[in-house]
Order: C-alpha cells, then structure tokens, then sequence
C-alpha cells in the first residue's frame, strides 16, 4: 500500500519538513562530525522503510533526518544557489516518500534518494534557467516598447552566503562541476568523514569499487582548482 495520501502515515512528517526551514540545516552542513550515537543500535535504512510502508509515522521522519544533511550539501553544490538547494530538498524527500512502495531493495534507500536529489536538482535549475529567460524576454519586451528596463537585480550567491572565504566558495563550485558519481564518494568522505568501508555499504557496492572512484574524484577536482587557486586563467 502506498505511502502516501492526505492523512497517510508518516504525510505529517513530510510536510512538516516546511515548518522546519531547511536554511536552518544547510548552513551547518560543515566539515564537522556526526555526534557520537546513542548505545542503542540504529535500525538500518531498510527497517525504517518497511516500517514506513508499514504505517509508522516517526520512520520517515528518521529517515529525512539521517539522510538531509548530504541531499543538502549535494543539492548547494549542484545548483549553486541556497534558496533553490532548499527546493531541492523539500522536493526530493516528498518525491521519495511518495514513491517509496516503488523501491525494490529497501537495503538501497540511499542510492536511491541520492539519485532522486540529483534529478530534482537537475530539473531544478531547468526550471531557473527558463524563468531568468521569461524575465529578460520581459524585460526587453518593455524596453521596445518605449518603457525603462530595469537591470535584473544580481541574486546572492548560495556559496558565499553558505561558506565564507574564496577557497571554501572555488571548491564547492568545483565539486558541482562533477558528475553526480564522483561528487557524492567526495562529500560522504569528506563532508561526512565516512570511512571507505562505510560508504561501500552506505551505496552498496564494493570498497575496492568505492576507493577507486574516490581517487580519481579527487585527480578531477584537483585539476579543476589547481587553475583556480593558483591564479591562472581555467583552459
């Protein structure tokens, strides 16, 4: 039985994700690490899942909870811009509820969302680009027309109001430069501080696999900001 529906179990959890900003959470989304847990297990992913489709209110709410901060962060990297990586979020954690009787392996919750996220990201800035293109036809629409056309007024850049300093802003622009694959092993390893073992399980693949992703994740964003950092202009 599907998930989702007014009044379903576990809907209030997802629309109370709008009461609860989620600029609040992305600009504590640092380089720090997870507090300890508690000395009672977690249940996995693929618990919480099952007692979701199950009709636990409290599992999905776990869920957005484990999972957030890293949508969050691969979100801001992707689109660049805070307010639209909020979107983004929002969208991904409801499209993910509603579809969750859809995912064959509960195991791969994770990968799964992660893929979600990068879509609505995707679809995201699809949506950004044809509305900046609605304006200024608008805007020269009224300037042929004899009226004054106003200057697009410059939005504030996500990365500067999420992380001060040129260098955090150069590698966050990097990382969204990325394909999706080497971007997420980056931030699991060093926004998360995951260890390799623990991210092969967290995507479901093996170490090895994982290792060798992030080796030449790292060899791509390296020649990405070596340009950058030193000064000279990108090839």
């Amino acid at each position: 039985m599907a998930p989702a529906g007014p009044g379903a179990p576990g809907a209030d959890v997802v629309s109370g994700m709008q009461q609860r900003p989620v600029a609040n959470r992305l600009h504590r989304c640092t380089m720090e690490t997870d507090m300890d847990a508690s000395a009672q297990p977690s249940p996995s992913d693929a618990e919480l899942v099952r007692r979701t489709l199950g009709g636990e209110r409290e599992a999905f709410g776990e869920l957005v909870r484990r999972h957030e901060r890293v949508v969050g962060l691969l979100a801001l990297q992707r689109v660049g811009c805070r307010a639209l990586a909020e979107d983004v979020v929002q969208d991904s954690f409801l499209k993910a509820f509603v579809r969750l009787e859809t995912l064959s392996d509960p195991s791969r919750f994770a990968p799964w969302l992660y893929g979600i996220a990068f879509r609505a990201s995707v679809d995201a800035l699809r949506r950004r680009q044809r509305e900046t293109r609605r304006r200024a036809h608008s805007i020269d629409a009224v300037g042929e027309a004899g009226g004054p056309a106003e200057p697009a007024t410059a939005q504030p850049s996500g990365f500067e109001a999420a992380w001060r300093g040129e260098r955090d802003r150069l590698l966050l622009e990097a990382l969204g430069r990325l394909e999706d694959p080497y971007r997420l092993v980056l931030t699991l390893r060093y926004y998360r501080h995951m260890r390799y073992r623990e991210i092969a399980q967290h995507l479901g693949e093996p170490p090895g696999t994982v290792a060798n992703r992030l080796h030449r994740a790292v060899a791509k964003l390296r020649a990405l900001l070596a340009p950058r950092l030193e000064g000279r202009p990108e090839r």
